[in-house]
């Protein structure tokens, strides 16, 4: 039960706070709204998180969709991870977990690491599908661990402490 809290609260942090951030370097607006608009797919998705967040622009959640999904649809994978939180989170759309986990895999397959810890979660936890699968979420946060994500080590560190041993089952 401990286990399940402890992954509960790192997917609400994850879900809440890192996607609102994801993607912003400081550049300016008004800069990177030009390459926005001829058709550059990181750029699309910097507008849609400074849009999102309210980050050196007057927050447009809808504004900020808009960009993401522009950017998801060229097949941007930090477009496509940021789209998937809107779908998680479902103030600007419906909550959609069986979109959010299409958009989030094709990310995590692109090798996004940040998706891959993600994906590894949504499994974990069973979003989006019939049961938990922690087998797959172990693969998805082996795959982001050897990327050097840090609460992927984590994870899988602490699923490795609350498995018994091979010894226990001989």
């Amino acid at each position: 039960m401990r286990v399940t809290r402890v992954f509960c609260w790192l997917l609400l942090s994850v879900l809440l706070g890192a996607a609102y951030c994801h993607g912003f370097d400081g550049t300016d607006f008004k800069g990177i709204k030009q390459l926005a608009e001829k058709g550059d797919a990181e750029a699309q998705m910097k507008v849609g998180v400074m849009l999102s967040a309210g980050l050196g622009v007057e927050q447009d959640r809808l504004e900020g969709l808009k960009w993401y999904q522009k950017s998801a649809g060229q097949g941007y994978p930090e477009g496509e991870w940021n789209l998937a939180f809107v779908y998680i989170r479902g103030e600007i759309v419906p909550q959609d977990f069986k979109r959010a986990f299409e958009l989030m895999h094709k990310a995590a397959d692109a090798g996004l690491a940040d998706a891959q810890y993600d994906l590894g979660m949504m499994y974990l936890q069973g979003l989006a599908l019939p049961a938990p699968d922690q087998g797959k979420a172990e693969v998805w946060f082996r795959r982001a661990s050897t990327q050097g994500h840090r609460e992927a080590k984590k994870v899988l560190k602490e699923l490795a402490s609350v498995q018994p041993s091979t010894q226990e089952n001989k």
